[in-house]
């Protein structure tokens, strides 16, 4: 299945288990990709030029295309890569880039599956979830057993057993999915946006009759991007008291199509991040605080688990390393608590004295925060 909008996922029908399905792009990330080459000359990634009718040309190395890398364009030629600013000028950027469309691609794929589910039919496969060699293609976890942002997008929508979203197919309508076979009642649906640039907020919430078990609930009221070159950022929240049942963010285009370019216009929001060893668990398992101190949306926060300050390669890495959640996008003076289990990789974390927790993002500088066994990871007031 070539790279689709959102909007054509939502729109597709299926048989009631579907065939296999999925999107085969699916890049890994930076580390991993650097890995796959024997030279760093082979680290080039596909460069891209914007044709003037807005489809793209891509120029592909052999090395890429021996690795089965399959383009980020839609069948109408349009980079979904180009969709967030000019052609990338680094392997670093690309790969960032592709994390950002794995996640949203993956996401909508199961959205518009829960959106259906239990009217038109009972289920999916996915085809497929791992590559079984070093390629550049069709994975949520690579051939190093690091997870891509197809993956967390995944999660995003399937570890809710409550899960709000919006449906583009109904103008992004508000609707909940529950998994669950009761009833769940004393629910408020919150939407929170933040038009960017500018940082303009406005907050809404409704409350919700009972939704009902093992169904789709159209809430009817709908999130909508101002209008301009901007990008309209939308948190949307289920909660029953102070519980948060669901949390979900998207990014809308002011322009419309897809066009994300302004993102490239803001300047670097702060990230603060303290974390601490989990009460009562493992001392392999980990909670990481993340805390948005800025007043602008910190947009696309990635955390990775390294032997040390810095992660070059996979090599550099520590994994298999599982995260509650991960490439994150936090709202102004907004906190995170992240669960980092690394029980899988005791071993090499015994060894790694100098393990790391690094943490980089759209319009956050990379910093990292050294892994004390025993002792707390960083203290309050250790901030990048």
């Amino acid at each position: 299945v070539r790279r689709q909008k959102p909007l054509s996922l939502s729109l597709s029908l299926c048989t009631p288990t579907s065939i296999p399905l999925g999107l085969l792009t699916l890049l890994p990330a930076l580390s991993p990709t650097r890995t796959m080459f024997t030279t760093a000359d082979l680290w080039e990634p596909p460069r891209l030029e914007r044709n003037a009718d807005g489809t793209a040309t891509e120029i592909v190395s052999a090395a890429w295309n021996f690795h089965k890398y399959i383009s980020y364009s839609t069948a109408d030629g349009r980079s979904k890569i180009l969709s967030y600013g000019p052609p990338p000028g680094s392997l670093d950027e690309f790969c960032f880039r592709a994390q950002i469309v794995n996640y949203t691609q993956y996401r909508a794929l199961l959205e518009a599956w829960g959106s259906r589910m239990w009217t038109k039919y009972t289920g999916l496969l996915i085809w497929k979830t791992a590559n079984p060699w070093t390629g550049l293609r069709g994975q949520l976890y690579d051939w190093y057993l690091n997870q891509t942002g197809g993956f967390y997008g995944a999660k995003a929508c399937c570890a809710e057993m409550v899960h709000i979203q919006s449906n583009p197919a109904a103008q992004n309508a508000l609707q909940v999915v529950n998994r669950l076979p009761v009833a769940v009642s004393g629910c408020v649906a919150e939407v929170e946006t933040v038009c960017c640039p500018g940082n303009a907020r406005n907050t809404q919430s409704w409350a919700l009759g009972d939704l009902e078990p093992l169904q789709t609930t159209t809430v009817g009221h709908k999130i909508a991007a101002e209008a301009g070159d901007s990008v309209t950022f939308a948190k949307l929240r289920l909660r029953r008291g102070a519980e948060t049942l669901s949390r979900n963010v998207y990014w809308l285009s002011g322009k419309g199509g897809g066009d994300f370019s302004a993102l490239a216009q803001w300047g670097e929001a702060k990230v603060g991040i303290s974390a601490k060893i989990s009460p009562g668990t493992a001392a392999s398992t980990f909670v990481a605080r993340l805390e948005n101190l800025a007043q602008t949306v910190a947009f696309f926060v990635e955390l990775k688990v390294a032997k040390g300050s810095a992660a070059r390669t996979a090599r550099d890495l520590l994994a298999p390393a599982f995260l509650s959640d991960n490439y994150v996008t936090l709202f102004p003076e907004e906190a995170l608590d992240i669960m980092i289990d690394l029980s899988e990789a005791a071993a090499e974390l015994g060894a790694a004295e100098g393990a790391s927790l690094l943490v980089e993002g759209w319009n956050v500088s990379p910093f990292s925060v050294p892994l004390r066994p025993n002792n707390p990871l960083a203290s309050e007031d250790e901030v990048a």
